[in-house]
């Protein structure tokens, strides 16, 4: 809610890898699923439930300060990088 956007990739998808590719491909950024995660994974899983597994494939994108344009540049990128990195 608010000023963002939460997206949900396809649950083999780590929203962390596909943001370094992303960056470096195409200069896209945005906040990885994991780092708004309120109950972070310890030990590798280790004895937890699946808590956190499934926020590891989302991304949180802001549209706070872009005009209509940069939006639509902004979500062009960011669907280019994604179709690269799933190819």
């Amino acid at each position: 809610g608010g000023y963002f956007i939460w997206v949900e990739f396809p649950s083999h998808v780590n929203s962390d890898d596909f943001l370094s590719y992303s960056v470096e491909h195409f200069g896209v950024k945005f906040m990885a699923g994991g780092r708004c995660d309120p109950f972070p994974l310890s030990n590798g899983g280790g004895d937890n439930d699946n808590t956190g597994i499934a926020i590891r494939s989302c991304a949180r994108l802001c549209f706070a300060d872009l005009d209509r344009d940069d939006l639509i540049d902004a979500m062009t990128a960011f669907l280019e990088a994604f179709r690269s990195y799933m190819s």
